[in-house]
């Protein structure tokens, strides 16, 4: 986000933010995530979602450290969209990438939430910075759509039966009114965590330190 997609709301580092992008360079929910020495990149200065520039930043990969919940019954299968890993990073990222300058910054936190672990969840709360940078997005009547999805399993983290590290990829195509449409690379990483019941939900951005 080199605009506000990538200040978008969350300016916690740690955190994907949930705004809209002049620039998706800076990021919309920041995404904190760390790589692999194979593939180094940083994450942008302040707070945003997604895109993050090159840059030399190496991360160690943190499995989750709370066990699964004990349970004294085989519990009902999780809904199709909660089943997979995968499906669920890939929904909870385009939750964020995706925005309309006419959505509510509740709306957009509650969108992403779905996939989010409780502790996640909260840490995805709006700052005022994160409500200051969406309010300039309505202003600018702003928004951003994604395409062109790829995700990778981190092989180098520490993927395990309860946890996994997947990468998404996505091309951001952002718009401003009288403006010429510009497109830029979106990308995040989430530790994707295994519930009791089943359900696959995001626990942390990058290595969820």
């Amino acid at each position: 986000m080199t605009g506000r997609v990538a200040e978008a709301p969350m300016s916690n580092p740690t955190r994907t933010v949930l705004v809209g992008a002049v620039g998706l360079a800076t990021a919309l929910i920041a995404v904190t995530a760390c790589t692999t020495s194979s593939d180094k990149r940083a994450p942008p200065d302040g707070s945003g979602l997604g895109a993050w520039p090159s840059g030399t930043a190496e991360h160690v990969y943190r499995p989750s450290t709370d066990p699964l919940s004990p349970t004294s019954g085989s519990p009902a299968p999780p809904p199709a969209n909660l089943a997979e890993p995968r499906r669920v990073a890939i929904a909870a990222a385009s939750a964020v990438c995706n925005f309309d300058w006419r959505e509510k910054l509740a709306d957009r936190v509650s969108a992403i939430r779905r996939y989010a672990t409780p502790a996640y969840a909260e840490a995805l709360k709006p700052s005022a910075g994160d409500t200051a940078n969406w309010q300039r997005t309505q202003q600018d009547r702003e928004s951003g759509a994604c395409s062109g999805v790829t995700a990778s399993v981190v092989s180098t983290a520490p993927n395990s039966a309860t946890v996994f590290f997947e990468r998404i990829r996505m091309q951001q195509r952002l718009t401003l009114p009288k403006k010429t449409p510009t497109t830029q690379a979106f990308e995040v990483l989430y530790r994707l965590e295994k519930q009791y019941d089943g359900r696959w939900l995001v626990g942390a951005e990058g290595d969820g330190g």
